[in-house]
């Protein structure tokens, strides 16, 4: 063992889920992972030191599809709106500086208790503008020491207007792509390449941001580059979605005919999905990542989660950098409130799988989500009132379900880097946000002048778009 094992002791462990729940327990940590699991007293003659968690010590969180957004979007007016004018209102956006904006999310995720985190990271620019952006997100990602796996996203068609775009549809800007899909597979091959170790901290997958966003021949060409890399996407976030692309099958059939459905896949919001694709997901063993927060934000209806599990699917979670602030205690709460309002309910207990062990799914990333002998110690430690009074581990996973919040996160641990201390992430990122304040404040008045005359056009696509929901 280790000279230097650490012994983290709490007043109550909580393995898992499903695991076992320690009173006065401790993990003891070396060389990033965990030795031992017990009595925090019979561990505290191997450890160097010895550091107090509080009331809890959990696994800890993924959030399973992010976009690294460090500021909302409400900072740069942008508000909520249905799915496709937000997507247009999105031209309006300040640009900030990706280093901070990413180290800041970054940090308010390892705040929340979430210890790694899936992102997509996309842009439409040529390729060596492509690849200075991945690079500046991997460096800020280490900085702030989160694991993540980052994936390369890649459009080429109908991001914004479906395919043909006739009336309101007409008016939508149309992207200019600096990269195609050999252009991209080339870059992949040449920054990222093809091999995926899933016990890095940081890894890269890559995907179509969106199925229906990719031409066929693009989508062929993002089936075989790096192919032992994870996989992730939007699917079916809403109706209009589903059928974007007139004549074309639907998003779920051209990924499985692509070769693209497998258990490297990953995919968020699939609030459209009919059962029989349901199915095909749990044989292709992906996972689908639910996004209850944004799914309200942009009114796009509320994904069959508990139906998700009767077909063999085990979901993860995602906070989709949605709301003011990350929280993945809410993110649990909603996905428990809305499968109950769809009358169809998920318990706390899945809720919470879905925040640890189905993120680690759909990351790839074995033994993340649980407390295990020899696997990584992510770690999460709380200071939760009544968690003394719970005995068993369903009652501890309801009150941490029920009442959690950031503000009970006390310290946090990524591969065994004590990450987060008294609530606040070890990475200072105070003069990356005031850059990011200053940036808004130089923009604001380009960026209202960007958002008048933007809005007419939004304001005819909410028309259109209550028109066919009609």
């Amino acid at each position: 063992m280790s000279a230097s094992a650490t012994l983290v002791r709490a007043r109550r462990v909580l393995t898992g889920h499903d695991g076992e729940l320690i009173e006065d327990g401790g993990v003891l940590v070396a060389d990033g992972r965990v030795v031992a699991v017990g009595r925090a007293v019979e561990l505290a003659d191997a450890a160097a030191a010895v550091v107090d968690a509080g009331d809890v010590l959990m696994p800890g969180m993924v959030d399973a599809h992010s976009h690294l957004r460090g500021i909302p979007l409400s900072a740069h007016d942008i508000p909520a709106r249905p799915l496709e004018s937000w997507l247009c209102s999105l031209a309006a956006m300040t640009p900030l500086d990706t280093a901070d904006d990413v180290l800041v999310a970054c940090a308010d995720l390892l705040e929340t208790g979430v210890t790694a985190v899936q992102a997509i990271v996309h842009s439409f620019d040529e390729p060596a503008a492509l690849a200075q952006l991945w690079a500046r997100t991997q460096t800020a990602v280490e900085r702030a020491g989160i694991r993540a796996v980052l994936c390369a996203g890649f459009a080429d068609r109908a991001e914004y207007a479906p395919e043909p775009a006739t009336g309101v549809w007409a008016g939508v800007p149309v992207v200019s792509h600096g990269t195609d899909a050999a252009g991209f597979a080339t870059l992949v091959a040449d920054v990222l390449g093809d091999g995926d170790d899933p016990a890095e901290l940081v890894r890269w997958g890559l995907g179509p941001v969106a199925p229906q966003w990719v031409g066929d021949d693009a989508l062929a060409v993002m089936a075989v580059t790096a192919p032992d890399r994870r996989r992730h996407t939007h699917l079916d976030e809403s109706r209009l979605q589903r059928d974007w692309v007139r004549g074309q099958a639907a998003p779920v059939a051209r990924l499985e005919a692509a070769g693209c459905l497998d258990a490297r896949l990953s995919a968020a919001h699939a609030v459209d999905l009919f059962d029989e694709e349901m199915t095909a997901i749990a044989a292709a063993a992906a996972t689908l990542v639910h996004c209850p927060l944004s799914n309200r934000a942009l009114r796009v209806g509320t994904a069959r989660v508990a139906q998700w599990h009767r077909s063999g699917i085990e979901p993860a979670l995602g906070l989709d950098s949605a709301g003011e602030s990350a929280d993945m205690f809410e993110v649990m709460r909603a996905a428990v409130a809305d499968a109950a309002a769809l009358g169809d309910p998920v318990t706390p207990a899945q809720a919470f799988a879905m925040a640890t062990t189905g993120g680690a799914r759909a990351l790839g990333a074995p033994g993340v989500g649980r407390i295990l002998v020899e696997g990584p110690a992510d770690l999460v430690g709380l200071d939760l009132p009544g968690a003394g009074d719970a005995h068993d581990v369903r009652t501890l996973v309801e009150l941490i379900v029920q009442t959690g919040s950031s503000r009970a996160v006390g310290s946090v641990w990524v591969q065994g880097r004590r990450v987060v201390e008294g609530g606040r992430a070890v990475v200072g990122t105070a003069d990356a946000r005031e850059r990011l304040r200053e940036a808004l404040a130089a923009d604001a008045d380009r960026r209202a002048s960007r958002r008048r005359d933007l809005l007419p056009l939004l304001d005819r696509i909410d028309a259109e778009i209550a028109g066919a929901a009609a």
